[in-house]
Order: C-alpha cells, then sequence, then structure tokens
C-alpha cells in the first residue's frame, strides 16, 4: 500500500507535471488521479468461489453509504458515497466488478458563509474469469468546492 505522505508526493508530482507541460492550470488542479495500480493476482478453487470474492468486495464497499451524511466533528460531516456497475456477470466462468468508493467531506464555515466540500475516493476494478482474480486500484480526488451558505443559516 502506498504510503499518505507518498501518495502527496505523487500527487504534486503529476500536478506540477501537468503545469510544465503547458496544460492550462484549470484543467490540472480540477482533481487528481493516481496511475491504477495492480492488485495481485489470487487464485480461487473455481469461478464460484471467486465470485463470492467480488460479492464480498461489494459488501465492504457498500458498507455505512445507508448512514448518509454524519457528523465528523464540529461543522464537518463526512458521507461515504459509492458509484458504479456493480457486479457484471459476462457469461457463466467470468464476471467483472467496478465501483468507486469515496468520501465526502463537507465543512460549514458560518463566518464566511460557505460551505466547503472535499471529496477523495479509491476506483476498484476486479475480474475474475474462471477462478482468477485479476485486477486495478486507482486513487483520485477533487479539489475543494465552495458553495454559498443559504441565507438562513449564516449568522444574523
Amino acid at each position: 500500500m502506498v504510503s499518505h505522505h507518498s501518495r502527496h508526493r505523487r500527487i504534486a508530482a503529476i500536478l506540477l507535471a501537468g503545469l510544465a507541460g503547458g496544460f492550462p492550470a484549470t484543467s490540472v488542479l480540477a482533481s487528481g488521479r493516481l496511475p491504477p495500480l495492480p492488485v495481485a493476482a489470487q487464485h480461487f478453487a473455481n469461478f464460484e468461489a471467486c465470485l463470492d470474492h467480488l460479492k464480498a468486495v461489494q459488501r465492504t464497499d457498500m458498507a455505512g453509504v445507508a448512514e448518509g451524511a454524519v457528523a465528523d466533528g464540529e461543522n464537518r460531516t463526512r458521507q461515504k458515497l459509492v458509484d458504479g456497475e456493480g457486479i457484471v456477470r459476462v457469461g457463466t466462468q467470468a464476471a467483472h466488478y467496478q465501483a468507486r468508493v469515496g468520501n465526502q467531506f463537507r465543512v460549514t464555515d458560518r463566518q464566511k458563509g460557505v460551505i466547503v466540500t472535499t471529496f477523495s475516493y479509491e476506483e476498484t476494478a476486479l475480474e475474475c474469469q474462471g477462478g482468477e482474480l485479476t485486477g486495478s486500484v486507482t486513487s483520485g480526488y477533487m479539489l475543494p468546492g465552495v458553495e454559498q451558505l443559504p441565507d438562513a443559516a449564516k449568522p444574523q
């Protein structure tokens, strides 16, 4: 697994490379995405065992989604979001799983009258071919978004 500091250095390097390459700053700074990292191949007894593994990964990814936004400190909420195809069977001996699992944090700053939203994610793509599992994981983030608080929520 990539360490927290290593991940930030890689993100910074990607952003700087984009700026040096002449990309417009707005497109480079809108979000970041690291290259996919391969998942170690796994060997299961058969296709059904591999499919059961995909189902377990999906259950883990979905855990906590139904809670919605929960308090995560003063004036801050965290919400787990999952988007993707889920498990798709392709024939009798193949299936793939794709999901983007992320955490959205929303911080309310009443003094400035704004809500700041950040989002980071991991996107998993796994495939079973018979009893063989292969895949990759990609990490990414969106830079903070800012929205105005409704007038009723601003300090008087």
